[in-house]
């Protein structure tokens, strides 16, 4: 269950710029934790859900993949149209 203390950052839309960099800066990050990650953590289950709506409960691997290559690159190419 996610946290009701927890701050969202600030995603009001300023500039394509902001907006680029806000999504740079969060890919690296992203990339840098799953670099990090053992083979034995990517086969743990991991729930990734939005509210009560389950997107996928699945290994970590088969998870992520699910992201990087739906949910991510989706969010890229409808801002800035910079995925392949």
């Amino acid at each position: 269950m996610a946290d009701p203390n927890h701050k969202w950052p600030d995603m009001t839309f300023r500039t394509r710029e902001v907006a680029l960099t806000t999504f740079d800066t969060g890919a690296s990050e992203v990339r840098a934790a799953l670099a990090g990650l053992s083979d034995a953590d990517l086969a743990e289950p991991w729930k990734f859900s939005f509210g009560e709506h389950i997107i996928s409960d699945a290994p970590r691997s088969i998870a992520t993949g699910i992201c990087s290559s739906t949910t991510c690159c989706t969010i890229a190419r409808s801002s800035a149209s910079i995925c392949g």
